[in-house]
Order: structure tokens, then C-alpha cells, then sequence
């Protein structure tokens, strides 16, 4: 990483998890400039629903004080422990805001799906992957 006229660049791939509220999963985004680009794909387990989800994200990143926002606007699979013949595609939403440091990125995620209602969030974070 490094600093071009007092902006931070941070052009890579970053790869990591996130957890809350029950979901816990993985990401993985590339930077190129000011575009951030990735993958959030995880689950949610309960006592009666698991939900599934694998969601491409678009955002930007801004080199002057090294943070990204992102949006996700993805499907998420809901099926029924209870009746195994249960199963739906529902809506998920999700903003994403992190801040680089020392070659890794973490921050805050919060949504809601379309199945329930509710809204999730919790923490993220991703190192960076040396492709060389």
C-alpha cells in the first residue's frame, strides 16, 4: 500500500469474515481506485429457518481517509427445518462501511431481508491477499 499525494491507496483483493446477529459468513472485495467490488455470501441458523446468502456488492472507496461504503442488494434462500419442502427467495439488503489500516480493512455491516423483516448487522473485517 501507499500514499500518492497524501491518499492512501489500497488497490488489491482483501478476503475475510463477518459475523452478527446470528449470520456469520465470508467476503471477499477487490479495490481498484475508488471502486470497491466483492462477495458476501454466509447463513443465518435459528431453531426453525436456516437462510442463505451469496450477494455481489458495489461501492466506493476514498483515499482521503481510507474508508469504504458499499451496498448489497442480493437474493438470500430462507428454508424450514420444520417442512422441508419450505423454501423461498427473498430479498436482502445490506450496507457496508469499513476503514483500511495497515493492510486490512474492518467495519460495520446492517441490513434486513425480505423474508422476515428484520434487521441484522454486526462486524466485518478482510486482510489483504498478496497475489506475487
Amino acid at each position: 500500500m501507499k500514499t500518492v499525494a497524501g491518499k492512501m491507496r489500497v488497490d488489491g483483493d482483501y478476503k475475510g469474515v463477518f459475523s452478527g446477529k446470528g449470520f456469520s459468513g465470508s467476503l471477499q472485495l477487490t479495490i481498484s481506485g475508488t471502486s470497491v467490488r466483492g462477495v458476501f455470501a454466509g447463513s443465518y441458523k435459528d431453531s426453525k429457518y436456516k437462510m442463505d446468502i451469496n450477494s455481489p456488492f458495489k461501492g466506493t472507496y476514498n483515499p482521503e481517509n481510507a474508508t469504504i461504503k458499499a451496498s448489497i442488494s442480493g437474493k438470500m434462500t430462507v428454508i424450514d427445518y420444520h417442512d422441508s419442502r419450505y423454501r423461498s427467495d427473498n430479498g436482502f439488503f445490506c450496507d457496508l462501511k469499513g476503514t483500511y489500516s495497515k493492510g486490512s480493512l474492518s467495519g460495520t455491516w446492517f441490513g434486513q431481508n425480505e423474508f422476515d423483516y428484520n434487521f441484522y448487522g454486526g462486524e466485518w473485517s478482510a486482510q489483504y491477499i498478496d497475489r506475487k
